[in-house]
């Protein structure tokens, strides 16, 4: 067997050739605005206070779930999501240009930045839909395991590179970073075919009427038989979740004095679960009972925030992530897995994942500006104590609509 192993994975590899293009042009823009990301609340907290940092972060991420999320989700129903992508990829560098030109210190360049960012996160994230349409039926999760594979690792660089950039003041050097990521990005990308075969049709001024694909969004879940429903709860507690965390655990970084390396892997071990288990996690959900793996998941995760209540130091921080991590891998590639094979309605998959952004983006709006508010009043654990409670509603409310929406797929 493993005589033959390099031969299947040269197979393998030749046949999903545009899914592994799309998902490594995408993964190296990914470290970049990962990294900028944690730096958007530190420099806004140190203008104006940890409340209004998380109302700055906030307002961005609703802009993003509510403007830039449907417009590229329609987009990519209409022109294609490889040029939705591209188009994300172009805002990224236009923000680094921007930052490596004018200094962040005041509101209006700060706003202009973000925007640019934000609109960059939706455009690029429809590559979720470039994934689903070129995947096939019965390796939805491994496909898309896979690709947070690849992505976990960026992430878990970029994480441990926010002690650098942020204690640092190396403002300079990350928008160069910003600049040269999207090029190579690009590069990789623009020889991708696209995915649609119309460049473009009737409709596109649709595409900027946000109503339009919640519309559709909803529509594509009720065709579906309601098992996307699923991926819709994996977004929202993704949103929520690491909206907390990526707000609450740099500001925790930047107020202490003594760093080391188990602050970077507060953020750091989510990606590192990530990249052992997501293609894993996505394989089995593939192969076996994939509402067990999925209902687990969530018990983990719930199991895992709750835990954050209690002890809230930098090693309970990692191994507590380490389960929270291993939950929320099986029960999103369980749910990409149901995705993918019961799809029905490859024509609304960008609209789908349009409205999947839009509840992910809310909940990353929702988890700064709430983190914000008990991070003034209770600190560090009074945040992760919102979370915990977040994720254990989440987590019976999606066990209870598993069973329900297999019962009615079988």
């Amino acid at each position: 067997m493993l005589i033959h192993l390099p031969r299947l994975i040269s197979r393998w590899s030749r046949t999903h050739s545009r899914a592994l293009a799309c998902i490594g042009g995408v993964s190296i823009s990914r470290y970049a605005t990962a990294v900028t990301y944690t730096m958007l609340p530190v420099t806004a907290a140190f203008l104006y206070g940890e409340w209004w940092a998380g109302v700055f972060l906030g307002v961005f991420n609703f802009f993003q779930a509510f403007i830039g999320d449907p417009i590229a989700g329609n987009l990519a129903d209409r022109i294609g999501s490889k040029i939705v992508v591209l188009i994300g990829i172009g805002f990224v560098a236009m923000a680094g240009i921007l930052w490596f030109f004018i200094p962040l210190n005041n509101l209006v360049a700060l706003s202009v930045f973000a925007a640019l960012v934000f609109l960059g996160f939706s455009f690029r994230d429809e590559s979720l839909a470039y994934l689903l349409r070129v995947s096939g039926r019965e390796e939805g999760g491994l496909i898309f395991g896979f690709a947070e594979n690849v992505y976990a690792v960026a992430h878990l660089l970029a994480a441990l590179s926010v002690p650098y950039f942020v204690a640092g003041g190396r403002s300079m050097l990350m928008a160069l970073i910003m600049v040269l990521s999207s090029v190579f990005a690009f590069i990789i990308l623009v020889r991708l075919p696209n995915d649609r075969e119309a460049i473009l049709v009737n409709g596109i001024k649709q595409s900027f009427n946000p109503l339009v694909v919640i519309k559709l969004g909803w529509h594509f879940v009720r065709k579906n038989q309601w098992h996307p429903i699923l991926t819709l709860g994996s977004f929202t507690f993704e949103g929520i979740f690491y909206g907390v965390l990526w707000f609450a655990i740099p500001l925790e970084i930047a107020n202490l004095t003594n760093l080391g390396s188990l602050e970077g892997l507060g953020l750091g071990i989510y990606e590192i679960v990530t990249i052992i288990l997501a293609g894993v996690s996505g394989y089995l959900a593939d192969r076996y009972n994939w509402l067990k793996i999925h209902n687990i998941g969530w018990i983990l995760a719930a199991a895992g925030a709750v835990g954050f209540i209690f002890n809230s130091s930098p090693f309970w921080l990692i191994a507590l992530g380490a389960v929270i991590g291993i939950g929320n891998n099986f029960f999103a590639f369980a749910a990409s897995h149901a995705l993918e094979k019961y799809d029905d309605d490859h024509d609304g998959d960008g609209s789908f994942f349009g409205l999947t952004n839009m509840l992910s983006d809310a909940g990353y709006a929702i988890g700064p500006i709430m983190a914000g508010f008990f991070y003034a009043r209770g600190g560090f654990r009074a945040s992760l104590g919102f979370a915990a409670a977040v994720t254990v509603i989440l987590a019976i409310a999606m066990i209870i609509t598993a069973q329900r929406v297999r019962k009615r797929l079988s």
